[in-house]
């Protein structure tokens, strides 16, 4: 604001949601806990910070955009605090077999594809969210099942689902209406297509990212 800065995007997250199965935007309240209660809470102050420069300086050309569960290249891999579709990538390629998954499979969820919200970033950056925030996910709900199995058909791999351990909460899903009319968001990656684009990167890139692994444990 003191630099004249024109325009500015801030990348919150689902997390910044309270627990619910469909996401949208007009149903979010501050006086909601967030369902990730410690990074949720961070996301909100920044998103607050914003909405409070709106009222006070009448400033509308800071965006937020709130991504789902965002996977692709040049994501985390390490099976220690991976998000679920990096985590059964490095599995399988470790030589887990069967793989073992968590639950029934019956959970949804909403897996975008990271070059797809790359884009609508850009697109929040250029239009404007009038200095609220717009949701960036696939619009789909995929069972966790589903997933597994469009996986295996891109990679050979034999699988179980434990449901001896928890499923999770049943359903999250991002409503993306807002997106697609306010900065004409529309993700295009199919999951399959998405999961070979991530696991041909993974494989090109495996030695590369344990290197980096290492570099950052000894920085």
């Amino acid at each position: 604001r003191l630099n004249s800065v024109k325009k500015l995007v801030y990348t919150s997250s689902i997390g910044a949601y309270s627990s619910r199965e469909i996401f949208k935007e007009e149903d979010s309240s501050f006086s909601e806990p967030p369902m990730d209660m410690f990074p949720g809470w961070a996301k909100r102050m920044a998103e607050m910070q914003i909405l409070a420069y709106k009222k006070q300086y009448g400033l509308d050309n800071f965006a937020i955009v709130r991504p789902c569960n965002v996977y692709g290249p040049g994501d985390n891999f390490d099976p220690e605090n991976a998000m679920v579709v990096p985590s059964l990538m490095s599995r399988i390629a470790n030589g887990e077999n069967p793989l073992k998954v968590w639950g029934d499979g019956s959970a949804v969820r909403d897996f975008a594809y990271s070059e797809d919200v790359a884009i609508g970033v850009i697109q929040a950056l250029i239009s404007g969210t009038n200095g609220e925030f717009v949701n960036l996910g696939s619009g789909q709900g995929y069972k966790v099942q589903e997933l597994v199995e469009t996986l295996s058909e891109i990679v050979n791999f034999e699988y179980d689902f434990d449901t001896s351990k928890p499923n999770g909460f049943p359903k999250r899903v991002m409503d993306i209406t807002k997106a697609r009319k306010l900065i004409g968001y529309n993700p295009k990656t199919s999951l399959k297509e998405g999961l070979r684009k991530t696991w041909d990167w993974f494989l090109s890139n495996r030695n590369a990212t344990i290197d980096l692994k290492q570099f950052v444990l000894r920085a």
